[in-house]
Protein backbone atom coordinates (compact mmCIF):
# COMPACT_ATOMS: atom_id res chain seq x y z
CA UNK A 1 0.00 0.00 0.00
CA UNK A 2 3.10 2.38 0.45
CA UNK A 3 4.63 1.67 -2.14
CA UNK A 4 1.76 2.27 -4.82
CA UNK A 5 1.01 5.33 -2.82
CA UNK A 6 4.70 6.68 -2.99
CA UNK A 7 4.26 5.82 -6.89
CA UNK A 8 1.00 7.87 -7.53
CA UNK A 9 2.85 10.83 -5.44
CA UNK A 10 5.75 10.84 -7.50
CA UNK A 11 3.60 10.72 -10.63
CA UNK A 12 2.09 13.57 -9.46
CA UNK A 13 5.17 15.39 -8.70
CA UNK A 14 5.95 15.13 -12.17
CA UNK A 15 2.68 16.37 -13.51
CA UNK A 16 3.56 19.08 -11.20
CA UNK A 17 6.15 20.03 -12.51
CA UNK A 18 5.36 19.32 -16.21
CA UNK A 19 2.28 22.00 -15.45
CA UNK A 20 4.66 24.64 -14.03
CA UNK A 21 7.33 24.35 -16.32
CA UNK A 22 6.04 26.23 -20.21
CA UNK A 23 6.45 22.67 -22.11
CA UNK A 24 7.11 22.71 -25.56
CA UNK A 25 6.58 19.58 -27.70
CA UNK A 26 9.49 17.17 -28.26
CA UNK A 27 8.75 16.96 -32.11
CA UNK A 28 7.47 20.32 -33.64
CA UNK A 29 8.60 22.66 -30.26
CA UNK A 30 5.43 24.35 -30.00
CA UNK A 31 3.85 25.41 -26.65
CA UNK A 32 1.86 22.74 -25.26
CA UNK A 33 -0.20 23.13 -22.42
CA UNK A 34 -2.34 26.01 -23.16
CA UNK A 35 -2.99 25.41 -26.58
CA UNK A 36 -4.33 22.18 -26.33
CA UNK A 37 -6.82 22.36 -23.51
CA UNK A 38 -8.24 25.72 -25.03
CA UNK A 39 -7.80 24.80 -29.09
CA UNK A 40 -11.12 22.90 -30.35
CA UNK A 41 -8.90 21.87 -32.93
CA UNK A 42 -6.58 19.40 -30.90
CA UNK A 43 -10.02 17.69 -29.42
CA UNK A 44 -10.31 15.07 -32.40
CA UNK A 45 -6.75 14.20 -32.29
CA UNK A 46 -7.67 13.51 -28.60
CA UNK A 47 -10.50 11.42 -29.42
CA UNK A 48 -9.24 9.61 -32.18
CA UNK A 49 -6.50 8.60 -29.88
CA UNK A 50 -8.95 7.44 -27.00
CA UNK A 51 -10.96 5.71 -29.73
CA UNK A 52 -7.94 3.52 -31.11
CA UNK A 53 -7.01 2.79 -27.61
CA UNK A 54 -10.54 1.97 -26.83
CA UNK A 55 -9.79 2.60 -22.91
CA UNK A 56 -12.09 2.95 -19.99
CA UNK A 57 -9.49 4.23 -18.05
CA UNK A 58 -9.49 7.42 -15.48
CA UNK A 59 -6.08 7.79 -15.22
CA UNK A 60 -5.82 7.34 -19.58
CA UNK A 61 -8.44 10.24 -19.90
CA UNK A 62 -6.47 12.44 -17.83
CA UNK A 63 -3.16 11.41 -19.81
CA UNK A 64 -3.28 14.80 -22.27
CA UNK A 65 -4.15 17.17 -19.73
CA UNK A 66 -0.47 16.79 -17.51
CA UNK A 67 3.00 15.82 -18.12
CA UNK A 68 2.06 16.23 -21.94
CA UNK A 69 6.11 15.68 -23.99
CA UNK A 70 3.86 15.47 -27.60
CA UNK A 71 1.04 17.89 -28.88
CA UNK A 72 -1.85 16.37 -29.50
CA UNK A 73 -1.17 17.38 -33.07
CA UNK A 74 2.01 15.80 -33.28
CA UNK A 75 0.83 12.51 -31.40
CA UNK A 76 -1.99 11.94 -34.14
CA UNK A 77 0.85 11.58 -36.95
CA UNK A 78 3.77 10.06 -34.75
CA UNK A 79 1.01 7.22 -33.35
CA UNK A 80 1.84 4.24 -34.58
CA UNK A 81 -0.41 2.61 -37.11
CA UNK A 82 0.81 -1.09 -36.84
CA UNK A 83 2.50 -3.96 -34.66
CA UNK A 84 5.57 -5.83 -35.42
CA UNK A 85 5.33 -9.34 -34.25
CA UNK A 86 8.73 -11.26 -33.73
CA UNK A 87 9.37 -14.64 -32.27
CA UNK A 88 12.36 -16.23 -30.04
CA UNK A 89 13.59 -19.99 -29.73
CA UNK A 90 14.52 -20.29 -26.40
CA UNK A 91 16.65 -23.02 -24.38
CA UNK A 92 13.86 -25.96 -23.31
CA UNK A 93 11.27 -25.25 -26.20
CA UNK A 94 10.42 -21.94 -24.78
CA UNK A 95 9.52 -19.13 -27.21
CA UNK A 96 9.75 -15.46 -26.63
CA UNK A 97 7.47 -13.39 -28.48
CA UNK A 98 7.89 -9.29 -28.72
CA UNK A 99 5.37 -7.29 -30.07
CA UNK A 100 6.92 -3.91 -31.14
CA UNK A 101 4.53 -0.56 -31.23
CA UNK A 102 6.60 0.83 -34.14
CA UNK A 103 10.04 1.12 -36.09
CA UNK A 104 12.91 2.79 -34.59
CA UNK A 105 12.77 5.31 -37.63
CA UNK A 106 11.62 8.83 -37.78
CA UNK A 107 9.88 10.35 -34.71
CA UNK A 108 10.05 7.60 -32.50
CA UNK A 109 14.12 7.36 -32.94
CA UNK A 110 14.16 10.66 -31.89
CA UNK A 111 11.63 10.26 -29.21
CA UNK A 112 13.84 7.51 -27.82
CA UNK A 113 17.01 9.10 -27.93
CA UNK A 114 15.81 12.29 -25.92
CA UNK A 115 14.34 9.46 -23.43
CA UNK A 116 17.66 7.70 -23.01
CA UNK A 117 20.52 10.24 -23.68
CA UNK A 118 19.58 13.19 -22.77
CA UNK A 119 17.40 12.89 -19.58
CA UNK A 120 13.96 13.77 -20.74
CA UNK A 121 12.56 11.19 -18.19
CA UNK A 122 8.88 12.63 -19.17
CA UNK A 123 8.69 11.49 -22.29
CA UNK A 124 8.48 8.25 -21.30
CA UNK A 125 4.45 9.19 -19.77
CA UNK A 126 3.79 9.94 -23.70
CA UNK A 127 5.73 7.20 -25.09
CA UNK A 128 4.01 4.11 -22.92
CA UNK A 129 0.47 4.91 -24.89
CA UNK A 130 2.66 3.79 -27.91
CA UNK A 131 3.61 1.03 -25.93
CA UNK A 132 0.01 0.63 -24.43
CA UNK A 133 -0.42 -0.28 -28.93
CA UNK A 134 2.05 -3.32 -27.91
CA UNK A 135 0.15 -4.62 -25.27
CA UNK A 136 -3.09 -4.26 -27.00
CA UNK A 137 -1.51 -6.76 -29.65
CA UNK A 138 -0.17 -8.76 -27.40
CA UNK A 139 -3.51 -9.90 -25.79
CA UNK A 140 -5.65 -11.62 -28.15
CA UNK A 141 -1.63 -13.98 -28.37
CA UNK A 142 -2.31 -14.99 -24.41
CA UNK A 143 -6.42 -14.25 -23.76
CA UNK A 144 -5.68 -17.83 -21.78
CA UNK A 145 -3.61 -15.94 -19.40
CA UNK A 146 -5.82 -12.95 -19.14
CA UNK A 147 -6.08 -12.35 -15.26
CA UNK A 148 -4.17 -9.52 -14.44
CA UNK A 149 -2.99 -10.59 -10.90
CA UNK A 150 -1.13 -13.30 -12.63
CA UNK A 151 0.91 -10.60 -14.55
CA UNK A 152 4.32 -8.75 -14.16
CA UNK A 153 5.38 -5.86 -15.92
CA UNK A 154 9.65 -5.91 -15.73
CA UNK A 155 11.76 -3.80 -17.29
CA UNK A 156 15.40 -5.08 -18.56
CA UNK A 157 17.56 -3.87 -16.24
CA UNK A 158 20.88 -2.14 -16.29
CA UNK A 159 24.20 -2.51 -14.47
CA UNK A 160 24.68 -0.74 -11.06
CA UNK A 161 27.49 1.34 -12.70
CA UNK A 162 25.55 2.13 -15.89
CA UNK A 163 22.15 3.08 -13.41
CA UNK A 164 24.54 5.22 -11.56
CA UNK A 165 25.98 7.02 -14.91
CA UNK A 166 22.51 7.53 -16.89
CA UNK A 167 20.14 8.87 -13.55
CA UNK A 168 17.41 6.36 -14.49
CA UNK A 169 16.48 3.08 -16.36
CA UNK A 170 14.25 4.34 -19.57
CA UNK A 171 12.84 0.67 -19.72
CA UNK A 172 11.96 1.09 -16.27
CA UNK A 173 10.15 4.30 -16.83
CA UNK A 174 8.15 3.12 -19.32
CA UNK A 175 7.40 -0.05 -17.15
CA UNK A 176 5.97 2.15 -14.36
CA UNK A 177 3.48 4.43 -16.76
CA UNK A 178 2.21 1.63 -18.66
CA UNK A 179 1.74 -0.26 -15.13
CA UNK A 180 -0.37 2.93 -14.67
CA UNK A 181 -2.72 2.64 -17.56
CA UNK A 182 -2.84 -0.94 -17.77
CA UNK A 183 -2.91 -1.95 -13.33
CA UNK A 184 -0.72 -4.63 -14.01
CA UNK A 185 1.74 -4.56 -11.41
CA UNK A 186 5.00 -3.22 -12.08
CA UNK A 187 8.08 -4.79 -10.21
CA UNK A 188 12.10 -3.06 -11.20
CA UNK A 189 13.41 -5.80 -9.28
CA UNK A 190 12.39 -9.29 -10.88
CA UNK A 191 15.62 -9.61 -12.86
CA UNK A 192 19.04 -7.98 -11.82
CA UNK A 193 22.07 -7.23 -14.30
CA UNK A 194 25.48 -8.62 -12.36
CA UNK A 195 27.69 -8.49 -14.89
CA UNK A 196 28.59 -5.03 -16.70
CA UNK A 197 28.65 -5.43 -20.56
CA UNK A 198 29.93 -3.26 -23.35
CA UNK A 199 27.23 -1.51 -25.44
CA UNK A 200 25.30 -3.39 -27.71
CA UNK A 201 25.40 -1.04 -30.46
CA UNK A 202 27.92 -1.70 -33.24
CA UNK A 203 28.47 -5.52 -32.05
CA UNK A 204 27.06 -8.40 -34.73
CA UNK A 205 24.77 -10.95 -33.24
CA UNK A 206 27.11 -13.17 -32.38
CA UNK A 207 29.14 -10.95 -30.44
CA UNK A 208 25.58 -9.47 -28.80
CA UNK A 209 25.15 -12.87 -27.06
CA UNK A 210 28.49 -13.51 -26.04
CA UNK A 211 28.62 -10.06 -24.52
CA UNK A 212 25.20 -10.72 -22.52
CA UNK A 213 26.18 -14.41 -21.36
CA UNK A 214 25.58 -15.02 -17.63
CA UNK A 215 24.60 -11.28 -17.83
CA UNK A 216 21.14 -12.12 -15.73
CA UNK A 217 19.75 -13.36 -12.97
CA UNK A 218 15.61 -13.61 -12.42
CA UNK A 219 14.42 -13.69 -8.99
CA UNK A 220 12.58 -16.44 -7.94
CA UNK A 221 11.00 -15.16 -5.10
CA UNK A 222 9.43 -12.67 -7.54
CA UNK A 223 8.62 -14.34 -10.76
CA UNK A 224 8.10 -17.60 -9.85
CA UNK A 225 5.01 -18.70 -11.63
CA UNK A 226 4.08 -15.35 -13.18
CA UNK A 227 3.59 -13.95 -16.53
CA UNK A 228 5.93 -11.27 -17.61
CA UNK A 229 5.35 -8.57 -19.75
CA UNK A 230 9.51 -7.97 -20.33
CA UNK A 231 10.19 -4.02 -21.28
CA UNK A 232 12.49 -2.18 -23.22
CA UNK A 233 12.95 0.36 -25.38
CA UNK A 234 14.49 -1.00 -28.61
CA UNK A 235 14.53 -4.31 -29.65
CA UNK A 236 17.28 -5.43 -32.47
CA UNK A 237 18.56 -8.69 -32.91
CA UNK A 238 16.49 -9.84 -29.94
CA UNK A 239 19.85 -10.57 -27.72
CA UNK A 240 18.93 -8.90 -24.56
CA UNK A 241 15.16 -9.88 -24.34
CA UNK A 242 16.08 -13.38 -24.98
CA UNK A 243 19.10 -13.35 -22.15
CA UNK A 244 16.90 -11.52 -19.87
CA UNK A 245 13.90 -14.28 -21.03
CA UNK A 246 16.02 -17.14 -20.02
CA UNK A 247 17.46 -15.98 -16.55
CA UNK A 248 13.28 -15.31 -15.94
CA UNK A 249 12.19 -18.87 -17.00
CA UNK A 250 15.48 -20.55 -15.02
CA UNK A 251 13.94 -18.17 -11.70
CA UNK A 252 10.59 -19.77 -12.34
CA UNK A 253 8.44 -17.21 -14.24
CA UNK A 254 4.96 -19.22 -16.42
CA UNK A 255 5.41 -17.49 -19.34
CA UNK A 256 7.64 -14.40 -20.63
CA UNK A 257 6.54 -11.94 -23.25
CA UNK A 258 8.17 -9.39 -24.37
CA UNK A 259 6.87 -5.35 -25.52
CA UNK A 260 9.23 -2.45 -26.86
CA UNK A 261 8.73 0.73 -27.84
CA UNK A 262 10.06 0.23 -31.57
CA UNK A 263 12.11 -2.57 -33.54
CA UNK A 264 15.18 -1.68 -35.34
CA UNK A 265 14.93 -4.10 -38.95
CA UNK A 266 18.22 -3.60 -39.51
CA UNK A 267 19.25 -7.32 -38.39
CA UNK A 268 16.00 -8.95 -39.31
Amino acid sequence: MLKKIFNQLLHLSEEYLALLSEENCRLCRQEIIKPVLKDDSFKGNTSLAFVNLNLDNAYFKNYFKASQTICNYCLAKAYPDKVFLTTYDLIDDHVLTVLSATQYKGHAKWLIYQLKYLKDSLIAIDLAVFLLKAWLGLKPIISNEIRLDNYLIVPVPLHPKRLKERGYNQASKLGQNLSRLTNIPFNSKAIIKIKPTKSQQGLSREDRLINLNGAFIGKKEIVKDKTILLIDDVITTGSTLKACSQALYIAGAKSVYGLTLAISLKYK
